[in-house]
Formats: structure tokens, sequence, C-alpha cells
């Protein structure tokens, strides 16, 4: 019927405060605030969702935390056999050099002596023979000793024997033993890694090669 003068039809009557959209627009309606539960949340209450960047770095600390102390070990071990082999080898050159007898060929040492001055050396390492090697060697850093295969001095002429020599003088004329010896320590700290390994084959391979060199350039073809 008829409304009365002066009344309100408050269901229709919608009230829109300044900068605001009305109520019931589309705005509203495709806000998030309007989706079900969601929209009846307060603010406060409201889930922060979990970066899944910050999930997985937080597995990956917590695994490295848990294996770490068993890579310290395992590193530890490696370490130290390491080690053990290097000194195990020293010790058996300090046991060949006690094995063996001095050569006291005069007319051998003098060619000797003069090899080694003119590859430069100050002083002449002294020479020995050893039944337990097969090849020429050169122990000690500070106090080298060649060692000659006890058969040298019967199956080789002395120019073969003074040759033989030389190539341990350029060992010694070119400190390889102690850097031999800094380089089992890198391999005994680094033994994990591949190119450690193959690195030193090759500066193992490089200082044959410039010990032969050395020696040729003293005058031996």
């Amino acid at each position: 019927g008829r409304m009365e003068k002066g009344g309100t039809d408050r269901s229709a009557t919608v009230t829109i405060q300044p900068g605001q959209p009305p109520v019931g627009t589309l705005e509203e309606a495709d806000s998030p605030s309007s989706d079900g539960i969601a929209g009846l949340q307060p603010p406060g209450l409201a889930t922060r969702p979990v970066p899944m960047q910050e999930s997985v770095s937080k597995t990956g600390n917590a695994w490295a935390t848990w294996i770490a102390p068993f890579m310290s070990v395992l590193y530890l071990v490696g370490v130290i056999a390491m080690v053990v082999r290097l000194a195990v080898g020293l010790r058996g050159g300090h046991r060949l050099r006690r094995d063996s007898t001095v050569v006291e060929d005069d007319r051998l040492l003098a060619r000797i002596n003069r090899q080694a001055r003119d590859m430069g050396l100050r002083f002449v390492p002294v020479l020995a023979r050893c039944q337990q090697v097969s090849i020429p060697i050169v122990l000690g850093i500070f106090k080298p000793v060649i060692l000659l295969p006890a058969t040298a001095a019967s199956g080789l002429s002395p120019d073969q024997v003074v040759a033989l020599v030389a190539h341990e003088l350029a060992h010694v004329r070119r400190l390889d033993l102690l850097a031999n010896l800094l380089q089992r320590l890198i391999e005994a700290l680094l033994f994990f890694h591949p190119a450690v390994w193959y690195v030193s084959r090759r500066v193992s391979v490089e200082r044959e090669q410039a010990a032969d060199d050395l020696v040729v350039a003293a005058g031996w073809k």
C-alpha cells in the first residue's frame, strides 16, 4: 500500500559513505574477504604460508648438520691413513739406506764428482750399493744418498753408471726431494679430490722430464 508521509523504506535505503564503494558492489564481491570463512577471520589470525625456498633451506641445513660429524670423521681417518702411508715410505727409505754399502771405487767416484760440479752442485751425495733396489734412487733431503743396484758395477760400463747417477744428481740439484715431500703432504690433506691425484701425477712426470733435460744440458746425449 501507500507509505505514510515521512515514513522511511529501510529495505530500499542504501547509505553511502564518502570515499567508500557501495555495499554489494562488484568490487566487494570480487575481494578475497568475501570468500567464505577466510573473509570472516580477523586479520591478525590469518595463516602466513611458508615459502617453499625457506622450507627447502631448512631441510638442507638440517641434513648438513646431521652429516657433518660423519664427514669430519671420514676426512680425519683418510688424512691419518695417508700420513701413515707417507711415514711407512720414509721408514722404508731409511732401512734401505742402512742396509746399503758405500761405493769405494776411486775412479768411478772421481768421474761422478766431476759430473756433479758440471751440473752446479756444491756437494756430492754419498754413493752406495743396495741389494734391495733394481734402479738407481736418491734418498734424503739434507744428506742425500744415491743408491745403485748391487749388479750395476758388473752389468754396466762406467759411462752408463755415471749417466744413471747424473739423473739422480739432477734431482738433488733441483731440490726435487723436498718438492716430492711437499707433494705427498698435499695428497694427504686433499686425498678426496680426484684433481689432486691427476695434477700430482702430471707433476711427477714433468719432474722426471726436467731432470733428464738437466742431464742433457750437462753434456749427456
